[in-house]
């Protein structure tokens, strides 16, 4: 049998069997406010520092899977900001391939505003990249894309000055064809999977693109239809308009859809919904399961996806809570509370059974019954796959297919690995705590250390939509059951927005929460 090169010239990185795309990257600081007034003087109450860039986050959202060993980034990086930004990823064990460049990686700033419990993103312009620098990566890319080895490939985001749609056109026509033989390098099919809306007309008319993950408003864009026109309408239009195997769209906190042709071009458009719980909800019905419970062993995720959300959780004196919470973006503020003794299942919701049919729609589930969906889904059985999907293409080196085989790490842990300890781009000494202004009180993501008061539910919705195309395709890679796949990705996208330090983090055990309420539903 044929043996693959698993590094190319150089570049010190080695090729990994999912390659993200990240030619846009940035450093990314988040400021916390009690109160942001736009116009007036604002004093930050913390600050952290973290990697950016759809490329890189999508890269990021599969390592928190656990698939660091499965995973590489291809990217432009320059200056002390760009040098963050593989020390980081290096830290994680996410290989790279960096192509340097002259101008240093851009910063860009998340604003969160504890008193309205929203964020506001400035986005600074980036460097301008030059011909000699874009022929680099496309060299590379080249070198990687033929080694036999990558099985799925992620293009997010914008291109930065100095580049156009054609580079994304000359990465896909780059996507590895199957060879005849079976016993040859490069004998399994390659998954495309493209989040990106702007100049890539050519790319999806070329027909490498499998998947286009993308909002409804940036569909409704690219499908050349009025924003705010029938979502069906819009998915039916891509789809007549491109070759693409699948579109997921997805739409803030609200439903998202599937849309896909199971039998090629010929083959009706089939659609599916997602009816995604807002996290206040999966989080009261996780304590509804808990006070209805006695088996310890069906209520072990529950538990600990509470104890992660009382003990490592933002707190903060000063924020208010509210009743209401969006699962992927402009949520509120909620106060959490354990009083077990104090069941809520009276505004018990509807939620699917874990391993059911992805196309059955879900039925009203009691609190036992959902234990036992959370049991089956931290179990290491595989979910069933659809008739008629393909074989997976990843075999994952832990047990796990598609389940968490082990306990991800805490939050502080997570967050540890985010701001490390080690020189900051602008030269000083970052610490894991937080800077103080002006006598602020420190807050610090640790129950222990945090001001007396209840823990509060604060989200940051920013890279939710990176976090699903990353899970998604790992997940579809794993399976060969897009339905299913999208599902945990929208999942991982909603519990990533309780981190509020980090982009594409998240719990593990918050993702299988959201994933056992995601209603799925045949449209």
């Amino acid at each position: 049998m044929t043996t693959a090169p698993t590094t190319i010239p150089g570049h010190s990185g080695r090729v990994k069997e999912i390659l993200c795309v990240g030619v846009n990257p940035s450093f990314q600081t988040t400021l916390h406010f009690d109160s942001f007034a736009p116009g007036k003087v604002n004093r930050a109450f913390k600050k952290s520092h973290s990697i950016g860039g759809k490329g890189q986050n999508v890269a990021i959202a599969i390592e928190q899977l656990g698939w660091a060993d499965k995973v590489s980034v291809l990217q432009f990086t320059g200056g002390v900001t760009g040098k963050y930004i593989r020390d980081a990823l290096d830290r994680k064990g996410i290989a790279q391939f960096n192509v340097q460049v002259q101008k240093p990686t851009r910063t860009c700033t998340t604003v969160l505003d504890y008193h309205t419990n929203t964020s506001t993103e400035l986005i600074e312009p980036s460097g301008t990249v030059t011909a000699e620098e874009c022929a680099s990566l496309q060299e590379a890319a080249k070198y990687i894309l033929t080694a036999g080895i990558v099985r799925g490939i992620a293009i997010s985001g914008t291109v930065p000055a100095g580049v156009d749609g054609s580079l994304y056109d000359a990465l896909a026509s780059l996507k590895p064809t199957p060879t005849a033989r079976p016993d040859q390098v490069g004998s399994q099919r390659c998954v495309l999977l493209l989040d990106a809306y702007r100049g890539v007309e050519a790319t999806l008319a070329s027909g490498k693109v499998d998947i286009l993950k993308i909002n409804v408003h940036e569909a409704a864009d690219l499908s050349k239809l009025p924003r705010g026109s029938p979502i069906d309408q819009i998915g039916h239009a891509i789809l007549s308009l491109y070759p693409i195997g699948a579109l997921a769209l997805t739409n803030g906190p609200f439903s998202a859809h599937l849309f896909y042709r199971e039998n090629g071009a010929a083959s009706p458009i089939s659609s599916v919904e997602y009816l995604i719980p807002p996290l206040e909800q999966v989080l009261e019905r996780a304590e509804c399961s808990y006070d209805g419970l006695t088996d310890a062993g069906s209520i072990e995720p529950i538990v600990a996806f509470l104890d992660t959300m009382q003990h490592h959780h933002l707190h903060h004196p000063t924020a208010p809570a509210t009743s209401s919470t969006a699962a992927m973006g402009g949520g509120s503020t909620r106060r959490l509370t354990r009083t077990f003794s104090q069941s809520r299942r009276a505004s018990a919701a509807h939620s699917p059974i874990a391993g059911a049919s992805a196309l059955t729609p879900p039925t009203e589930t009691s609190a036992a019954e959902l234990a036992t969906a959370f049991a089956a889904a931290m179990s290491n059985n595989p979910a069933p796959t659809a008739a008629g999907t393909t074989a997976p293409l990843i075999t994952p080196s832990t047990p796990s297919s598609g389940i968490r085989a082990k306990r991800s790490p805490g939050i502080a842990r997570v967050l540890e690995e985010a701001m490390p300890s080690s020189s900051s781009p602008t030269g000083s000494t970052a610490s894991l705590l937080p800077d103080l202004a002006d006598g602020a009180p420190a807050v610090v993501p640790d129950a222990a250390l945090s001001p007396p008061g209840p823990p509060l539910l604060v989200l940051n919705p920013l890279g939710a939509g990176d976090t699903c195309s990353g899970v998604t395709l790992a997940k579809y890679l794993e399976s060969g059951n897009l339905v299913e796949a999208f599902r945990y990705g929208l999942a991982a996208a909603s519990a990533s927005c309780l981190m509020t330090e980090s982009t594409a983090h998240y719990e593990r055990e918050a993702m299988e929460a959201v994933y056992a309420m995601i209603q799925v539903v045949l449209t």
